[in-house]
């Protein structure tokens, strides 16, 4: 609750949700607050983003880790809300 800000909560949970990784077109998608938030993510080596702007969990782990907290739905519905489960 207090390691990450909203934008970076949610960038977490596409990630969990998308099995951990996210492509460049969908990173796009999401606009400049997740995109400010991966590279802050990136900075703390939670994530890392590949030359082409692809985002991916540095630890292979988080996304199952992420998916087995206990208040994983309720996270995905307040954060992630309306966004389908991978952007499109």
């Amino acid at each position: 609750e207090v390691h990450f800000d909203d934008s970076e909560k949610k960038l977490v949970l596409l990630l969990a949700e998308g099995g951990g990784c996210i492509t460049a077109a969908e990173m796009n998608r999401l606009g400049r607050f997740v995109q400010s938030a991966a590279q802050r993510l990136a900075e703390r080596d939670y994530v890392e983003i590949d030359p082409d702007g692809e985002c991916r969990f540095r630890i292979g782990l988080l996304g199952p880790w992420f998916r087995e907290w206990s208040r994983y739905d309720l996270e995905v519905d307040r954060y992630v809300g309306d966004l389908p489960h991978r952007v499109e």
